[in-house]
């Protein structure tokens, strides 16, 4: 990966909102950091983010802070190499083990599965994330998988193939095409 920054802008499709997020390559892994406006729900957020991986994509931290309906909110999910999880100082057992963070209100958390697995076309993986709801900004389990259909193309799945979405990736494993959810707005 190239150590200038990625950046990579995107509109929802099926709800006002948008995101952009600048991926950096460092001493200690890789971070993201992205800015996200939208309204879920009949709810209106402006959340910013940096989200700290290793070298293998592992998630080591989110800072997210922001808006949620004009009221101020900040959280900190820190990950230790055990893959324990804490909210807020909090341990959260039921997401101990998980490797991939999942916040439901952002594309770029697929970015971690696809990276971390390096699937070859065909291949497949199954993982649990720890998924960040929104609006509620609580942790749950969330099981996943991914299947690599093409060059940049993965089929992703979640709760048992209730939600399926065939993913299309950039060169860096950001999604360029989140069917019905996300669209990337082309680099001027």
């Amino acid at each position: 990966m190239s150590t200038h920054p990625h950046r990579r802008s995107w509109q929802r499709l099926d709800q006002p909102g948008m995101e952009h997020v600048t991926l950096l390559a460092g001493a200690e892994g890789y971070s993201l950091q992205g800015t996200v406006l939208l309204v879920e729900d009949g709810m209106d957020a402006v959340l910013r983010y940096q989200l700290d991986c290793d070298h293998n994509w592992h998630t080591r931290r989110l800072l997210l802070e922001g808006e949620l309906q004009g009221r101020p909110l900040a959280r900190l999910l820190e990950v230790d190499a055990a893959q324990r999880w804490w909210l807020n100082g909090e341990q959260q057992p039921q997401v101990a083990g998980c490797v991939d963070l999942d916040m439901a209100f952002s594309p770029v958390t697929n970015l971690l599965p696809v990276r971390r697995f390096g699937l070859g076309l065909g291949e497949h993986a199954d993982l649990t994330a720890a998924w960040l709801r929104f609006p509620a900004l609580g942790l749950a389990p969330l099981p996943q998988s991914y299947s690599c259909t093409g060059p940049r193309g993965y089929r992703y799945e979640s709760r048992a193939g209730a939600f399926t979405a065939e993913l299309l990736v950039d060169e860096q494993g950001l999604v360029l095409d989140y069917p019905g959810y996300w669209r990337a707005v082309p680099h001027g």
